[in-house]
């Protein structure tokens, strides 16, 4: 399995017998061990997190835009 050229991976988590790779562009694609990917969806939120447990994987958003002090 490789990353297209343009994108890079931002974040990684490793389940039972699969592993979720989060690209810079947003897009999460949950692999198999043996190189099958079995999902691919893109968030429209910035992710901050993102972990596995068994054959589930959380992540962690943040749900409005930050609040800069001036």
């Amino acid at each position: 399995m490789q990353l297209p050229e343009e994108e890079g991976a931002e974040l990684l988590s490793i389940g039972n017998d699969w592993f979720a790779v989060l690209s810079d562009f947003g897009i999460c694609r949950v692999i198999s061990f043996c190189g099958l990917e079995l999902y691919q969806f893109s968030t429209n939120r910035p992710i901050v997190s993102m972990c596995a447990y068994e054959h589930l994987l959380c992540l962690v958003f943040h749900d409005t835009l930050p609040i800069l002090k001036n």
